[in-house]
């Protein structure tokens, strides 16, 4: 953890830094409520309200797991910050958004359409999305190595229980529509 840190900050110039804020920024809590609270409005919209209850399953479920870790472990974080953070570094809450809440974004955009080259290229950019969000932050300095994983980690585990939920919901909906 502490060698990659180092690293990452021998290696740091403007240019990157700059791009690297920005990235950072799509796992900032401002922006998080206005990307949930617009899907959340958009799904109303579209009549998939039964889409609500496994995205806020996944967002809320990696958001307060991703709290309790950090008070659970209160890790500090490293020493060469670009800015500071406020909170404790272990788990990354922005890894864990990346692939709980962008993820669970992904996957309905995926099952929205049918075209399977359109499917692979909104899975790869979902996943590269959530890779830059994490490597923003240990290039960033706010966080080690294993913040991110174990931030991935949260995120996945919560992401797979709202699309299993998503898709229970949508099989059970459609086995009662056939009765």
């Amino acid at each position: 953890d502490i060698r990659i840190a180092y690293l990452f900050y021998l290696f740091r110039n403007d240019t990157l830094t700059t791009f690297f804020t920005w990235i950072t920024l799509l796992g900032k809590a401002e922006i998080i409520a206005v990307v949930v609270t617009t899907s959340i409005a958009i799904l109303f919209v579209w009549h998939k309200k039964y889409l609500i209850y496994p995205f806020l399953v996944s967002t809320l479920g990696s958001l307060s797991f991703t709290w309790l870790g950090k008070l659970a472990f209160q890790r500090a974080r490293p020493e060469f910050a670009v800015y500071l953070e406020n909170s404790f570094s272990f788990p990354s809450g922005h890894a864990t958004i990346a692939v709980a809440i962008y993820g669970f974004l992904g996957y309905l955009f995926v099952r929205s359409t049918h075209d399977w080259s359109h499917k692979v290229n909104i899975f790869f950019a979902t996943a590269v999305l959530a890779l830059l969000l994490g490597f923003s932050r240990v290039y960033l300095g706010v966080h080690y190595i294993s913040d991110i994983w174990s931030g991935y980690l949260v995120g996945a585990m919560w992401l797979i229980m709202g699309v299993t939920l998503s898709e229970w919901l949508r099989h059970t909906s459609s086995a009662r529509s056939v009765r």
